[in-house]
This record gives structure tokens, C-alpha cells and sequence, in this order.
């Protein structure tokens, strides 16, 4: 951030902090929620000149570009954490060996490596140097979803994998700062928590935000019941760590003043130890802020405190105002407050029902803009969730901090007494987590969903402005004047999306394929892959949303052309999500953990597996014709896979034909055309295999089929330079029409008398 930009950001927080000086009694619920929709604007304002490119990116313009690994030099900026299977940290970039000559080219980098953290590991402020090749990310376009830059949202410039944690190099030990001294304590904690807690990845999750701690199935659990906002440092963990402070400090005898100065003692170790996410950050100012004003004797609210601590983040930190935590966070605190006021006169157990009531009413929205659905049974399951994890809380904190204090004990008697009592505090803590979890399950299982398939910005506002004047008017006209809008904007979100009879599309998934079929009644998916090593089940996460936008409920078919992550890594997500009739697979290998995890997914949502043979399977109002290679290169039964092995159909659709070659290479093509697939007479899409790789797209099968369209299914800045421009020239040469995922985001191709295509970048025109 450059000087100029931090003196006017500190000067627009000093204005707003200096009339909020003027003001003798706090705010009140519309004056503080004028207040964050003001710091809501003015951290857009700032975002617009927070988006130019860091140094780092230059790299692109530099000889090799971003296909070429390179030493960079700088400091840990996060340390490595994750599971066992897969760790990030962060690497703040100082310089670059670009040629001989090492460059300044500032910049933050998130590094993945397939291996669990390393202990001990680099601390923040560590000197390092490693060898690298970096990525962009550039945001995936698809229909009706936010393009969303979430490396950007997050401070982060590009992104690098390594293989083993060897690539890295220590330049020099880790200073002795605050940094380093935070990631000592944090590996203390780890210890101590895993010493006792068979919850462990849960409680590490739950003290030290660390969610890579906890399995992606038990994220979409709680995402399915309507409980991830437990498991995500914020407001309610913040108010539980000081609540129990505040509890042991009257305990003991100490003032109101002493208790909330505990209290700040409470914000700042949650600063230090917990990652610095927008949610934390927002919870931790607005904490400080209502305890620093108990401490001088100062009149606020919490109202007031959440105004200034919106006001003081997305200023300080504009891109924050783009991050759904940070949204989600903020208008789920704004709805506890109205609620919990409105319910206090009821008594206090009505005051935190409607309170949570409340919260998930007014967090709805935004649930349905990234999901397109709502939970109305959310709030059943947050009743006893809440009281749970609120009990296991301080548990988890007394268990850790007496083995802490076992371990440093200087007699054995008292070592062992302390650890006996840190095993029985853990073990009735795991026990209350353990209830946590079995409510999850429950909820995953039994709770219905509400599509939303037209939800929009303009619906969502309109339900927030209607859901005000519900709550907040005093008149019975303006309340009955925005029950009338909130309802409206509801009925609005729940219309069916209009289809065409036949529709293709090709979602953007990055490196992967995923290509939805949509017919009159039914849909067939074919692929449902996305990037190798993502850090998030794309099934779950992209394609689903997408399926259900379309009004899906559920597919008719489930086609996997191959066991690689980038066709079949989100199937089993989009089985347990939406469903299918049966599962189309091929020629892949059964020891494969990918088809593995597909066939227990299809067995648990009663879909029928078969393997394709022969011509003219119905599915979508089209007829399918399987095609497979008839030569050696079929490698059933061992563990390689093939991509001569994939699973390719032509499909016949309103007298159209679409051929989708999955990886086929040249001799499965080859294979086709001696099998008896039919020559091109009329309009022919033809789906390039294998992302535009040279092995594939051969003469024969151009002259044989004649198509008009190609599509191409890639990932932007790909490592490995797909679509070969070999194979992109060829097409053009031939007159025919080119579409790619990674230039024209989603594809949509409409089938019709006439074919009609769209690119959803063409649409936000962002080509």
C-alpha cells in the first residue's frame, strides 16, 4: 500500500472517528446501520485503486512468463499449516531471479505443497528462499455467479505449488518478533491440543481458526445443515473467549473495569494467534472497541461498535469488502442485535431465540446468492449447536491450558495431577463436540432446501430494506409496507430460471472438464472435474450451485469419461448434492480413489451404475452412442489410466450432433471412425479432447466429422500450454468456430432450428 493511500485512509477513519466524538449518546440502530453501509461504500471507493496489479505480476511480461519456475526471495508471511494430506502458507515475495540479475518485485504468494506442515515449522518473519512456478488465478465466469478474484480478496498476488518442502531454503533463523513468537505459541497449542483432544483437527478449528484442521466432508456437513458459520472465527467465538474471562475475572473478586481489561487481554491473543481473516478482524475492533469504552467508563453500544469497526476495516482493508466472510459476518451480527433487542422484553431465552431467528433471516440472502438455495431448518439445528459448542468452548481452552501447564510443572505429582485433569476436561469436551457432530449429521441428512434459482442482488436488497422496516419501524403501515416487499423479493428469487429445450453448457471450472446437457424434462452431466489439487470439492461448491440455478433437482445421468481429478474430482460431490438416476463410467481402473469415493456416493443416493455399450441410450431428450477404443491401448484393471480410455459419446439432439471426446487421443479417434461412428452431414459441435493437447484432435476426425463448432474446456495460464496453438490453428484453418472456457468463461450453445452461442464473458464483457 503506497504512503499516499494509507495517510488518506487514516484520515477518512479519523473524520468518521472524530463526528462519532460529537455524537453524546450512542448510536442507534439506524444512525449505526447508516454508519456501515457508509464504510461499506467508501471501502468499494478504495477497492477500485486497490485492484492494480502488485510488481509480481510483471512476471508475465518477463522471458518464460508464468510458465517458468523461478527463485524468488522474501519472508513467511503465514506459517505452513493443514492436514496430512496437504499444508499452505503464505511467502511474502522481495525479490526475483529473473535471467542473472535478481529483481524487486514485491508481491504475496500462497504456496501449496501435498504434504502435512512441517515441525517445527518457518515462523512468520523467517528469511527464505524457493524455487517455484507461479499461477494467477484468474476468476472463474459463470452464469449468474460473482466474479469474485477470492486470491485478491484475500491480499494474495499469485499462487506456486511444490512437490516437497525441500524446494525451500532458510536464508537465515527467524527473528525475535512478535511474529515469530506467536508461531512458537501456536505450535505449543497444536501440541497440547493433540496430545489429549481425539476432536483435535475440531478444537484446533475452533482455538486457532485453522480450518484446514477439519475434512472438506465435514465442511459441506455443516454447510448442509446451516451451521458453517460456527466453525468460523468470528463474533460468537470472540464473545465466548471474553465472556468466560469476564466470568473467572468476577469470580475471583475483580471489577467491571479489571474484567474488561481481561477482556482486551482476550482480543489481542486472538489478533496474534488466530489467522487475520476479515471476520476475526471485524469481531476483534468491534470488541476492543466496546471494552476500551467499558474500561474509560465511556457510554457505546454494540450497534456503535460494529459502525466503527466496519468503518475502521474495509477502509484500512478495502478488498475485504468483497469477501463473503466479512458480508456474512457483518449482517449476521446487525441481525443478533435487532433480534436480541426485540426478544429482551420477552425475558432472556426469548431474546436469544429471536435473536438467532433473526441472524439467519438476514443472512439468507447472501447464502442464496453463493448457493442458490435457502435452509428454512437451519434455525432448528442452530438451537442446540450453539449451547454445545458454546459449553465445549471453554472446555477446550481449560483442557489445553492445564496440559500447557503439566508440561512445565516442576514436580512429577503435580505434572501428573495436571495432566489427569487436562485428560478429563478433554475428554468431556470431545464428548460435547462429539453431540456437535451428530447434529451436523443430522441436519446434513434430513434438512430440505428452498431453490432460489432467480435470486439476485436487486431481490436480495429488497428483502434486506423490507426485512428493516419489518423490524425496525415503529407505525403498523411500514411495518406491513416491508413485510409486503420482503415476501415480494422472496417470491421474485423462487421463480423458474427459462430454459431453452436444448441447451450445452460448459461451466468454467479451470483445468477441467464439467458439461451439463440440458433436455426438455431431464439433464445429463458429463464430467464433473476442475482443477488438480484445489483446496475445494468443486462438485459441491461450483457445479451443484449451477445445476440447481437450472432448476435440477436432479440428474437423469452422471457420465465420467475418466478417473482423472480434472473430470471426475467433484462427482461424488455433485451425487450427494443433487443426485442422479445412474452413473455413466468407462474403462477405469476399480483400485482408483476417484471412482472409488464416485460408486460409495452413488450407492448412498440409490443411483445405478452402469458402463455404456451400443447406440442409442435416451437421456435428455437425446439419443447417446457410446463410444470406446477397440485396441491394447484400454488398460482395464490396472492402475495406470488412460486417457485413450475415456468414456466419449456422440450424441444426436434435434437433428444436431454433439461429439464429446473426453481425453480421447489420436488412435481412440481412430478407433471411432473403424467402429462405425458416422461422418458429418449436418451441423456437428464437436468437444475437443483433451483440452486442446496435440495427441488429440487428429486430421482423420476433423475430415470424418466436418464439425462447424469446437469447444474447448481449459484453464487459463494451464502449466502445461493448453490448447496447443498447433491445434487452435488448425481449426481455424478448417473455418471452424472456436470457443474456450478460458477466454469466453461458460460456454452456453443453445440447439435449436438455428445454433446460438453465448460466452459468459462475452456477457459482462470481460473477453
Amino acid at each position: 500500500m503506497a504512503a499516499s493511500d494509507l495517510v488518506l485512509r487514516v484520515a477518512a477513519v479519523a473524520a468518521v472517528w472524530s463526528a462519532g466524538l460529537r455524537v453524546r449518546e450512542p448510536l442507534g440502530f439506524r444512525a449505526a446501520g447508516a454508519v456501515c453501509i457508509a464504510g461499506f461504500l467508501l471501502g468499494c471507493t478504495f477497492a477500485v485503486f486497490e485492484r492494480r496489479p502488485a510488481p509480481l505480476s510483471a512476471l508475465q511480461d518477463a522471458p518464460g512468463g508464468m510458465r517458468r519456475s523461478r527463485w524468488l526471495r522474501g519472508t513467511v508471511a503465514r506459517e505452513p499449516a493443514g492436514t496430512a494430506e496437504a499444508s499452505r502458507m503464505l511467502f511474502d515475495v522481495e525479490t526475483v531471479l529473473v535471467g542473472d540479475h535478481w529483481r524487486a518485485l514485491p508481491g504475496r504468494v500462497e504456496i501449496r505443497v501435498p504434504l502435512p506442515p512441517p515441525r517445527p515449522g518457518w515462523y512468520r518473519g523467517t528469511e527464505v528462499e524457493l524455487f517455484v512456478r507461479l499461477q494467477t488465478d484468474r476468476p472463474l465466469a459463470n452464469p449468474g455467479t460473482r466474479q469474485r478474484d477470492r486470491l485478491r480478496a484475500r491480499g494474495i498476488d499469485l499462487r506456486g505449488n511444490l512437490k516437497d518442502w525441500a524446494q525451500i531454503r532458510l536464508r537465515s533463523p527467524p527473528t525475535a518478533s512478535f511474529g515469530a513468537a506467536a508461531g512458537r505459541v501456536r505450535d505449543v497449542l497444536r501440541q497440547a491440543i493433540e496430545r489429549h483432544h481425539g476432536e483435535s483437527g475440531l478444537v484446533r478449528a475452533l482455538l486457532l481458526g485453522e480450518r484446514d484442521a477439519v475434512s472438506d466432508s465435514f465442511w459441506q456437513a455443516l454447510d448442509r445443515s446451516g451451521l458453517l458459520h460456527l466453525l468460523a472465527i468470528s463474533g460468537l467465538h470472540v464473545g465466548l473467549l471474553i465472556g468466560t474471562a469476564h466470568v473467572a475475572c468476577r469470580t475471583v473478586g475483580l471489577s467491571p473495569v479489571w474484567a474488561a481489561t481481561a477482556g482486551l487481554l482476550v482480543v489481542a491473543a486472538v489478533l496474534l494467534l488466530v489467522e487475520p481473516r476479515a471476520p476475526v478482524q471485524r469481531a476483534a475492533i468491534m470488541a476492543g472497541a466496546f471494552l476500551s469504552a467499558r474500561v474509560i467508563s465511556s457510554r457505546t453500544s454494540p450497534a456503535e461498535s460494529l459502525a466503527g469497526a466496519v468503518v475502521v476495516l474495509v477502509t484500512l482493508a478495502p478488498l475485504d469488502v468483497r469477501e463473503l466472510g466479512l458480508q456474512l459476518s457483518t449482517i449476521a451480527t446487525v441481525g443478533l442485535l435487532v433480534g436480541a433487542t426485540g426478544g429482551q422484553r420477552r425475558g432472556p431465552i426469548a431474546g436469544i431465540l429471536t435473536a438467532a431467528v433473526v441472524a439467519q433471516v438476514a443472512v439468507a440472502p447472501l447464502l442464496a446468492l453463493e448457493r442458490w438455495r435457502v435452509l428454512p431448518l437451519a434455525v432448528l439445528w442452530n438451537l442446540p449447536a450453539v449451547p454445545l459448542l458454546a459449553a465445549a468452548l471453554p472446555g477446550a481452552i481449560a483442557a489445553t491450558a492445564l496440559e500447557i501447564a503439566a508440561s512445565m510443572a516442576p514436580a512429577d505429582l503435580l505434572s501428573r495431577g495436571l495432566g489427569y485433569a487436562a485428560s478429563a476436561m478433554a475428554s468431556g469436551t470431545d464428548q460435547l463436540l462429539g453431540l456437535f457432530r451428530a447434529v451436523c449429521s443430522i441436519g446434513a441428512q434430513s434438512s430440505p432446501s428452498l431453490a432460489l434459482p432467480a435470486v439476485t442482488w436487486q431481490a436480495a436488497c429488497g428483502y434486506w430494506i423490507g426485512l428493516g422496516a419489518a423490524t425496525l419501524s415503529e407505525g403498523r403501515v411500514a411495518r406491513g409496507l416491508g413485510v409486503c416487499l420482503a415476501l415480494s423479493s422472496v417470491w421474485f428469487a423462487t421463480r423458474p430460471l427459462q430454459v431453452e429445450p436444448f441447451t450445452l453448457v460448459s461451466f468454467d471450472v479451470g483445468q477441467g472438464d464439467a458439461i451439463l446437457l440440458h433436455g426438455p424434462r431431464d439433464a445429463v452431466l458429463y464430467d464433473a472435474g476442475g482443477y488438480p489439487g484445489l483446496d475445494y470439492d468443486i462438485g459441491y461448491h461450483l457445479i451443484a450451485p449451477q445445476l440447481r440455478r437450472r432448476g435440477i433437482r436432479r440428474l437423469e445421468a452422471l457420465a465420467i469419461s475418466h478417473a482423472h481429478a480434472d473430470h471426475a474430482g467433484g462427482a461424488a460431490g455433485v451425487l450427494r448434492e443433487i443426485g442422479a438416476a445412474s452413473v455413466w463410467v468407462g474403462s477405469s481402473p476399480p483400485a482408483n480413489v476417484l471412482i472409488e469415493a464416485l460408486f460409495e456416493a452413488a450407492q448412498e443416493t440409490a443411483a445405478t451404475t452402469l458402463s455404456p455399450r451400443g447406440e442409442g441410450l435416451p437421456a435428455a431428450g437425446c439419443l447417446w452412442d457410446a463410444m470406446l477404443p477397440t485396441t491394447s491401448t484400454l488398460l482395464r484393471g490396472t492402475e495406470d489410466i488412460n486417457n485413450g480410455a475415456s468414456l466419449a459419446f456422440d450424441v444426436r439432439c434435434a437433428r444436431r450432433r454433439i461429439v464429446l471426446a473426453g481425453d480421447a487421443d489420436s488412435v481412440a479417434e481412430r478407433d471411432w471412425i473403424t467402429g462405425g461412428l458416422e461422418p458429418g452431414t449436418g451441423p456437428v459441435v464437436l468437444k475437443i479432447g483433451h483440452h486442446g493437447s496435440s495427441t488429440s484432435t487428429s486430421a482423420a476426425l476433423l475430415d470424418h466429422l466436418q464439425p462447424r463448432h469446437a469447444l474447448i474446456s481449459v484453464g487459463a495460464t494451464n502449466p502445461w500450454g493448453l490448447p496447443r496453438d498447433s491445434v487452435v490453428s488448425e481449426l481455424y484453418r478448417r473455418g471452424i468456430s472456436v470457443y474456450r472456457t478460458d477466454r469466453d468463461g461458460a460456454v452456453t450453445i443453445t440447439i435449436g432450428t438455428r445454433i446460438r452461442v453465448r460466452g459468459e464473458r462475452w456477457v459482462r464483457g470481460s473477453r
